[in-house]
């Protein structure tokens, strides 16, 4: 993905990384053994994906240059869902803080006397929301 890309779109170091996750990554620009010349001239791109590391060649720059705009957009195509898996980890996170904050003041309170009569805890809220 270019940096115009990332700029215009507004993409985040969280979701890039998550894409990197998702799609396969660029990890080094090469060239490659070429049987026909008998020298390394042939263009390659090796891609870090989560099946591990591999390459492709190509026979012209061109073609090299193309399937990285391809490559490009089609990252592009993953943002909305990125996007969605993160908003729901940071939804999951939130419920999971507020879960432990409750658990925490329900242990903090048990040994109260709103802890231990439900009424009187009842009391005590509304005296706080009034006061």
């Amino acid at each position: 993905m270019t940096l115009e890309q990332i700029k215009e779109h507004n993409i985040t170091n969280e979701e890039l990384e998550l894409l990197s996750v998702i799609t396969d990554s660029i990890s080094d620009f090469d060239y490659g053994y070429n049987p026909k010349t008998d020298e390394f001239d042939r263009p390659g791109i090796e891609w870090d994906g989560p099946y591990g590391r591999h390459w492709d060649f190509f026979d012209t720059e061109e073609q090299r240059t193309l399937a990285l705009e391809r490559h490009s957009l089609s990252q592009l195509d993953f943002i909305p869902q990125v996007r969605n898996i993160l908003a729901k980890q940071k939804e999951a996170k939130r419920k999971a803080g507020i879960a432990k904050a409750n658990k925490k003041r329900k242990i903090r309170e048990a040994k109260t006397l709103g802890g231990q009569h439900e009424v009187l805890g009842e009391l005590l809220v509304k005296m706080k929301e009034k006061y």
